[in-house]
């Protein structure tokens, strides 16, 4: 099976067809890329091996890492994002583990706080609305039961744009780059990705 991402069967074309110039482009057998006043781009490679490409043209191509992400939310109860998930697809894509998916987990299922320990994930991500994420992470990180997983002892517990990860669209490129950067912060430091804009925007 593959997840919603990897369904889209995309390729890196050759970088001369590059036109940064451009608000958005086409690149034959590719996804379209969006390129905002010249600021970096994300190639999504349907072998998993993504890179960007800097405002100056440098390939920017981390490395895959062992990085087991989670990603999470709760309502009346806790749900994570396994397999042939949009989220779980978004942390494959950006080069990290599905910590869910690798536990067993296929699609969105219900979750323990005992079930999170088992899991043991390294970074948890909490895509909704922020007021909430942060009342969850309050209570992730007084639990007991979880003292000993490294995204709580690590306090890596991030609130996310729940547009970016949790909805099938082109704003799911924004989830990669944004989770990138969490992932690879040496890598991003000093770049700033921008969101989409309109038609109408576009001067």
């Amino acid at each position: 099976t593959k997840s919603g991402l990897s369904l889209l069967n995309l390729s890196i074309a050759s970088l001369e067809f590059i036109e940064t110039s451009q608000t958005s482009i086409i690149l034959p057998n590719t996804l379209v890329i969006q390129i905002i006043e010249k600021e970096p781009i994300f190639l999504l490679n349907n072998n998993g091996n993504n890179s960007f490409i800097d405002k100056k043209g440098t390939l920017i191509k981390p490395e895959n890492n062992s990085n087991r992400v989670l990603s999470i939310t709760k309502w009346a109860t806790i749900f994570a994002a396994g397999s042939e998930s949009t989220e779980g697809g978004i942390i494959e894509q950006a080069g990290a583990i599905n910590a869910a998916a690798d536990s067993g987990i296929d699609g969105h299922k219900e979750v323990s706080i005992e079930s999170i320990a088992e899991i043991n994930p390294d970074i948890i991500l909490l895509p909704q609305p922020k007021e909430s994420a942060e009342e969850f992470k309050k209570e992730l990180l007084s639990n007991p039961v979880l003292f000993e997983v490294p995204a709580i002892k690590e306090k890596k517990i991030f609130h996310v744009h729940p547009p970016y990860f949790t909805t099938l669209s082109h704003w799911n490129i924004r989830g990669i780059e944004e989770l990138s950067k969490l992932l690879y912060p040496e890598e991003f430091v000093s770049i700033n990705f921008e969101d989409f804009k309109n038609w109408s925007e576009i001067e």
